[in-house]
């Protein structure tokens, strides 16, 4: 593939993004594997990387609450693999925290495969707590992106 052009991300319904989130995310899953707690919620917000009408990158933006403090919680990002490297993730992340800016949150954090950890790193986003094992995806890490300045944030995600 040649470098993407005009990749553009906006929000989706949530059934737009199921099919590359099950490929990429939950492949070898059952297709409902797919689908999280919470994503129905009017608060959630669905973005798709598209070009043209491809969806080539996906990521859901969930409003939770941590220990009493609201956060936005990043799930299903994923992005197709021969778009990987041209900044489809990058266009993808920088949407999910203009989400979390007008939900009004401090943070948000995700749960990180650990092939993805660089990637998150040097977009801004910072270790929480030791790695864990979740039982669809295998090794991963808490992570957050702090979208306020000075805040604290991180015992409830244990």
């Amino acid at each position: 593939m040649s470098q993407p052009k005009n990749i553009i991300v906006q929000r989706v319904p949530r059934e737009r993004i199921y099919e590359l989130r099950h490929a990429v995310l939950r492949h070898g899953l059952p297709r409902e594997a797919a689908a999280f707690p919470g994503e129905e919620s009017p608060q959630t917000v669905h973005l798709a990387a598209l070009d043209g009408e491809q969806v080539v990158g996906c990521a859901t933006v969930l409003v939770v609450d941590v220990d009493g403090q609201r956060t936005c919680q990043l799930r299903g990002m994923a992005v197709r693999e021969d778009y990987r490297r041209h900044g489809v993730g990058r266009k993808l992340l920088h949407a999910v925290h203009q989400v979390a800016r007008e939900k009004g949150v401090a943070f948000i954090w995700a749960n990180c495969r650990v092939g993805a950890l660089k990637f998150y790193l040097a977009m801004g986003w910072r270790f929480v707590i030791d790695p864990g094992e979740l039982p669809t995806s295998g090794p991963d890490w808490k992570m957050q992106f702090n979208l306020a300045a000075n805040a604290t944030f991180a015992a409830g995600l244990r």
